[in-house]
């Protein structure tokens, strides 16, 4: 994993290919079907890129669904069998309470990431927002 960092760090979509090279050289007879998807999907994960240097960061250190799905296992396993679906759903609804007291901070430069997405893709999050309008 330390060895992928300068990869998804690296300033501009070239460096991050010499990065990835230099990681090949280093791990590719060790670890050779990660690093071909690597190769494989680059088209792809080049898109990521294209973004700025704080929107980048935020989606490689944030990934809300596998901590929030964490949090609920771990509160969940624990306990041996549900004597109903209904019986989970309360326990689940208890995790999730408990887990957003702990909510409060916001990610870090959070306001000049929005700030950036916003003007990225400034027309989507109008549909976005009319379409939570209309539900509501």
């Amino acid at each position: 994993m330390a060895g992928l960092k300068p990869v998804y760090q690296a300033v501009n979509q070239e460096e991050g290919y010499k990065n990835l090279i230099k990681l090949d050289e280093k791990w590719g007879k060790k670890y050779p079907v990660p690093l071909q998807g690597w190769y494989i999907n680059r088209e792809y994960l080049s898109t990521f890129f294209k973004y700025d240097a704080a929107i980048r960061k935020v989606i490689y250190t944030t990934n809300m669904g596998e901590g929030f799905h964490r949090q609920v296992r771990k509160g969940t396993t624990t306990k041996g069998a549900f004597t109903s679906d209904t019986a989970l759903l309360k326990l689940v609804y208890l995790v999730v309470q408990c887990l957003s007291e702990k909510w409060t901070m916001p990610l870090h430069n959070w306001h000049l990431t929005l700030s950036q997405l916003s003007i990225m893709f400034g027309d989507r999050e109008k549909k976005s927002l009319e379409k939570s309008i209309k539900l509501t």
